[in-house]
């Protein structure tokens, strides 16, 4: 829609990082490009520290089953996992993403107040940790985002068919980092199927993604939605 969701797309920045980043060029009357400066490229890597959690997540847990109308159980379920909960001081819903020992290495918020649209990185996330819904079968499914990746899981069991099976990641953006590190510790993935937007950027990756893995040797498919997500 503007600049800064162009870089928060393509670059995997947060808000914060893009409009800083676009000041940057503005000021100086330079035009931004994504090759960094070498000042960029020199500066020390943001501490990852988690929003303190609320003592409960009733506003995160509204906000995805009632708003969202996302699964209750699947949701109570990701929330058993640590994987999702709310901040204290935000009440935002926080969306992790975890090493193969259990650690947090990456995490994404979505704000739960009504009207609001707000939605970023955790300063200091690493892009090669995605959000994952664990499955035990040898197919992922691929997705931008967290919600997405449960509203594909509520859409399943929704159909009867057991939404545990696959596996889900969620990229954070349209590169494929996530994929890369989980394939690394999931030797018996076979399969790959993309469900990114349907829109000019998740289309193309799509398309650039079904290429580069059917060539790796994974079984590839795409799976667009009919509205963008």
């Amino acid at each position: 829609k503007n600049t800064i969701d162009f870089l928060i797309k393509y670059e995997g920045m947060t808000a914060k990082d893009a409009v800083f980043r676009l000041a940057e060029g503005y000021t100086s009357g330079v035009v931004y490009r994504s090759t960094p400066t070498k000042a960029k490229e020199k500066e020390t890597p943001k501490e990852f520290i988690l929003p303190v959690q609320n003592e409960n997540h009733k506003r995160a847990w509204a906000y995805l089953v009632i708003t969202r109308m996302l699964d209750a159980k699947i949701v109570n379920h990701l929330m058993a996992e640590c994987k999702i909960y709310e901040s204290e001081k935000t009440h935002n819903c926080v969306f992790l993403g975890k090493d193969e020992n259990g650690i947090a290495k990456y995490g994404t918020m979505r704000g739960t107040y009504n009207g609001t649209k707000f939605r970023g990185d955790i300063e200091g996330s690493e892009k090669d940790y995605g959000f994952l819904m664990e499955g035990s079968g040898k197919r992922v499914y691929v997705f931008e985002s967290a919600i997405d990746s449960i509203s594909h899981a509520t859409l399943t069991k929704i159909q009867g068919m057991d939404w545990s099976k696959d596996y889900r990641l969620s990229l954070g953006c349209v590169a494929d980092k996530a994929l890369i590190k989980f394939l690394e510790t999931h030797k018996d993935i076979d399969k790959i199927v993309f469900c990114l937007d349907n829109d000019k950027a998740g289309l193309k990756a799509m398309k650039n993604f079904c290429e580069k893995y059917s060539d790796l040797g994974y079984k590839t498919a795409s799976l667009a939605p009919t509205s963008k997500d």
